[in-house]
Order: structure tokens, then C-alpha cells, then sequence
């Protein structure tokens, strides 16, 4: 994708905006609202979601210096605001809200292993229903943007992770070693893929690696090199960053 760097934004505000993770209007700002790494988009939901609970929590004072920040900057763009706060996206956040709720009452725990099975098998029978698609022709469906799909990805998540909370309070805790430093990793592995990805193309155009055989490779090297590069910022980036500013409480 050579092209591709031309997306990259040269307005310094946009770059500020982009870095400081405030939303920004995917239709004028490349493609996602996250011009630089196009997934941090969802890290701008995140944002709010924080802002929305400092706000509860932090009392008046707080609430008049964020209310004022928040609409000094999104007054500028009332229309997307709007439109960003209505989302479906902002839906996922409430069914999170309910999973807390739930798992906090304690009075659904027999619920928790039907609900792993549900959600797991929901959430690979979507996945199933995503790479099938791509093998027909016709009008184009995408689940990632189409709203039925998006709250169908969000409720058989919410299944999984309810279950997987309830049965962890319960005892129970993962036997893979293996599996649970994946998990660690999975959030940098979230954020890093895109790049990699990128640069593996690019490799393996160069190696002259075609057709189905030579997609084969490339996929797998990729999908290695993707954990491999995430594992490894997990351990160099992520766990110091995470040892400076976690913020020891006394109980």
C-alpha cells in the first residue's frame, strides 16, 4: 500500500487531536477518526467512558472543569458530536455496565459455564460469518459496521466475559502458561497489528511470495510476527509503563 502515507495527517492540530485521543469526524479525518493508528479509534469511546465516570466521582468541581473542557472543544463540532455519542459503540459500554452489575449481584453464577459456552460459540460463529462473506459476491455486508452485527459481536462478548469473571471470582484460574501471557499481551497485540502487518506485506511482496501457497506463508508469518512484536513490547513497553504510574493505595 505505497499510498498509504498520504493519508498521514500534516496539520499539527489534527496530529495533537489524534495523539491526545480526542474524537475526531472519521469522514473528514482519515477514514476512522485515528489517522495515525487507525485502531485507536475505539480508544477515543474509552476516553469518554473514563471522562464520564471522573465526572460522577470527582464532585462539583470536576464536573465544571470537564463540562467546560468537553464543550469548548466539541462546540466547535456539534454535528459529529452528536453523532459520536449516539453510536452503537456507546451501546457495547452499556452492556458492559450490565456484566459489572450482574457479576458484582453474585445471583447468576450457575449461569456463568453456559454462558462461556453461549458466547464463545456466538462469538466464533460470527467470525465464521465475517470470513465467509469475503467468499461472495454481491452487495457489500460488513458485520464490523453493520449495526445488527455490532451488537451481536457485543452481546456474545458480554456472555463470555460475564462467565469468565464469574467463574474466576469463583476459584477458578487458567492452567496455560502460555494462554495467559497471550492475554497480557493481547491489548499491545491490539494496538501493533496494523504496523506489522504493513511491514510483512511489504516483505513479502519483495520476497516475491504469490499466490494461494505464497498467501498461506505470509499469513502465518504474520500472524507470528504480530504476537512475537506484541509480546515483546508487552514486556519492554507496556509492564515499566504500567510499574511508573500505577498509583499505590493503602487498604
Amino acid at each position: 500500500m505505497p499510498g498509504a502515507s498520504e493519508s498521514f495527517p500534516k496539520e499539527i492540530s489534527v496530529i495533537a487531536k489524534t495523539l491526545l485521543l480526542f474524537p475526531q469526524d472519521p469522514a473528514v479525518v482519515g477514514g476512522t477518526g485515528a489517522p495515525i493508528i487507525v485502531v485507536a479509534w475505539s480508544l477515543q469511546y474509552e476516553v469518554v467512558f473514563y471522562l464520564f465516570f471522573a465526572i460522577l466521582i470527582g464532585g462539583w468541581m470536576s464536573v465544571a472543569l470537564i463540562g467546560a473542557a468537553v464543550v469548548g472543544y466539541w462546540a466547535l463540532e456539534l454535528h459529529f458530536t452528536i453523532a459520536f455519542l449516539n453510536g452503537y459503540f456507546i451501546t457495547l459500554f452499556g452492556l458492559g455496565v450490565i456484566v459489572a452489575l450482574l457479576v458484582r449481584a453474585r445471583y447468576f453464577k450457575p449461569a456463568a459455564v453456559p454462558a462461556v459456552v453461549l458466547g464463545a460459540g456466538g462469538m466464533t460463529l460470527m467470525v465464521m460469518l465475517v470470513n465467509v462473506s469475503e467468499f461472495f459476491s454481491g452487495p457489500e455486508f460488513d458485520l464490523h459496521k453493520d449495526p445488527g452485527g455490532i451488537l451481536a459481536f457485543g452481546l456474545f462478548s458480554s456472555l463470555l466475559i460475564f462467565g469468565l469473571v464469574s467463574r474466576e471470582l469463583a476459584g477458578w484460574r487458567p492452567v496455560s502458561g502460555a494462554g495467559e501471557l497471550l492475554g497480557d499481551a493481547s491489548y499491545v497485540l491490539y494496538l501493533t497489528h496494523f504496523p506489522v502487518i504493513s511491514v510483512m506485506c511489504k516483505l513479502a511482496k519483495k520476497a516475491g511470495l504469490s499466490g494461494f501457497a505464497g498467501a498461506t506463508i505470509t499469513w502465518l508469518l504474520t500472524l507470528a510476527v504480530c504476537i512475537f512484536v506484541a509480546i515483546l513490547f508487552h514486556f519492554v513497553v507496556e509492564k515499566p509503563l504500567h510499574a511508573i504510574f500505577r498509583v499505590k493505595t493503602k487498604t
